[in-house]
């Protein structure tokens, strides 16, 4: 769970700073020079391929966000059924250790019950 939770926030951090990105190409003019990060080189880019680019980032993420928040969420529901189901074993080994307990605490008070009686039996 905590590795898909780590790449959650890592992809929810990647898209907004493609947003920003993309806000940021909001500002600018269709003349602007822009350039793209490629290893250690800088490359000049159109703003329209660029704007394409990051929209492009943007819906990938998206769709590996919902990816990955339904994986976390299977994942959570088959934890949750499996505390159930060993809560209710445990639950079900409880009662049963207590129902052995009290029906040989019962036979032993019955027996106690039988010597007393035997006992008294005898003496009269």
């Amino acid at each position: 769970l905590q590795p898909l939770i780590a790449s959650l926030r890592r992809l929810e951090s990647q898209f907004q700073e493609n947003i920003s990105v993309q806000k940021e190409f909001s500002n600018l003019s269709d003349d602007s020079k822009i350039y793209k990060l490629v290893g250690p080189v800088l490359l000049k880019q159109e703003k329209a391929e660029a704007e394409s680019a990051v929209e492009g980032r943007l819906g990938w993420i998206e769709g590996e966000i919902k990816r990955v928040s339904s994986q976390i969420e299977d994942l959570q529901s088959k934890s949750e059924k499996k505390k159930m189901e060993v809560s209710e074993t445990v639950l079900n080994a409880f009662k049963s250790t207590l129902s052995t307990n009290y029906r040989c605490s019962c036979k032993t008070k019955e027996r106690e019950r039988q010597m007393a009686l035997e006992n008294n039996t005898k003496e009269l």
